[in-house]
């Protein structure tokens, strides 16, 4: 019986301090239909442990927060990058800066970049822009030439 009540507390207490899921954003584009949601998972301290990836229902990555620090693909079509995100000083419980890069013009390979911060607000991950705006959503319009996609044009946070 004693066993019993002791598997019993041990199972409350992990269910108690499970890991959170924290949704960044939801991120669309000019070229296609796709959606691609950004999660965050944290351990039970609170603690961000790895930047997860979905696109359209199917896991399209998991990334340790090591990765995230060198810099991941969140995008990409037809063997390129489209879009990266990194976050060098990134730190597991104060957050920071990130940085997501786009390609602007496949024809010269030029990227442009926007700084976002990544911290917790009311027991959450959240990113906010520049002007300490929370993200939600962030769309990318498309640039054409002659009717052809050539990269990305501008990066819409809503």
């Amino acid at each position: 019986m004693v066993k019993m009540f002791i598997f019993a507390l041990t199972l409350i207490g992990s269910l108690v301090m499970h890991a959170q899921v924290d949704k960044l954003a939801v991120v669309t584009n000019g070229m296609d239909s796709d959606k691609c949601i950004l999660t965050v998972d944290t351990d039970e301290t609170g603690a961000l442990q790895n930047l997860h990836v979905t696109e359209d229902k199917s896991s399209h990555g998991s990334y340790p927060l090591a990765d995230v620090q060198k810099g991941i693909v969140l995008v990409e079509r037809s063997n390129r990058d489209i879009v990266l995100l990194s976050g060098a000083d990134l730190d597991a419980t104060a957050g920071g800066k990130v940085i997501i890069s786009y390609l602007y013009n496949a024809l010269t390979k030029r990227h442009k970049h926007k700084q976002l911060e990544l911290f917790q607000q009311d027991g959450k991950w959240v990113m906010a822009d520049e002007q300490h705006k929370i993200v939600k959503s962030i769309h990318f319009t498309t640039k054409k030439v002659l009717g052809k996609v050539v990269g990305l044009d501008e990066m819409i946070i809503k």
